[in-house]
C-alpha cells in the first residue's frame, strides 16, 4: 500500500461514499503517504499545515474557554452587584423614598403657590363657549310655542257652559 495512486484511489472511493476525512490527522497520514512516494518537501509542507491547524484549534479551544470563564465571571459579578444594590436599598431605601416624596411635595406646593388662574382665562373661556348650547332667538321660540298650541287646539272641540 505504499503506492500513492492506490491510496488516492481509495480516498476517491471514500469521497464518493461520503466518507471524506479532514483535519490534522488526515493531513499527517497523507504526508506519510506522499513521503513514501518520494516527495519529502510536499510531505513537510502538509505536516506544517497539520501543525498549524492543531495550533489554531488549540487557540480556538483556549479562547472559547476564556469566553466561558468571562461569562461565568460576569454572571457572578452581576449577582454580587444585584445583592449589593439590594442591601444598599434596604439600608437607605426608606430615606430615599422620604427624600423623593419631600422634593415632590415641595415642587407641587411651589407650583400651587405660583398658580394664577388668570393665566388660563382665555383657554377656560374657549372651553366654556365650546360646550354651551347655542342661544335661542326669543321670537323663534315664541313662534314654535304658538305652532305647538295651534296643533293641539286645531282638532279640539271647545264648549263653554254659562
Amino acid at each position: 500500500m505504499n503506492n500513492p495512486e492506490i491510496k488516492n484511489e481509495i480516498t476517491h472511493v471514500d469521497y464518493l461514499n461520503g466518507k471524506t476525512e479532514t483535519g490534522p490527522e488526515y493531513l499527517r497520514r497523507l504526508a506519510n503517504d506522499i513521503r513514501d512516494g518520494g516527495q519529502s518537501q510536499t510531505a513537510y509542507d502538509i505536516e506544517a499545515a497539520a501543525d498549524k491547524i492543531d495550533e489554531l484549534q488549540t487557540q480556538i479551544k483556549n479562547k472559547n474557554q476564556r469566553i466561558t470563564n468571562a461569562d461565568l465571571e460576569l454572571d457572578y459579578k452581576t449577582t454580587q452587584l444585584n445583592d449589593f444594590s439590594d442591601g444598599i436599598m434596604g439600608l437607605i431605601g426608606d430615606k430615599v423614598d422620604q427624600l423623593v416624596d419631600k422634593r415632590l411635595d415641595d415642587a407641587i406646593r411651589q407650583e400651587l403657590d405660583n398658580f394664577d388662574i388668570r393665566s388660563y382665562e382665555y383657554e377656560i373661556t374657549d372651553i366654556i363657549n365650546e360646550n354651551l348650547p347655542d342661544e335661542k332667538d326669543e321670537d323663534e321660540e315664541r313662534e314654535h310655542v304658538e305652532e305647538i298650541v295651534k296643533a293641539v287646539l286645531s282638532g279640539a272641540t271647545i264648549s263653554i257652559d254659562i
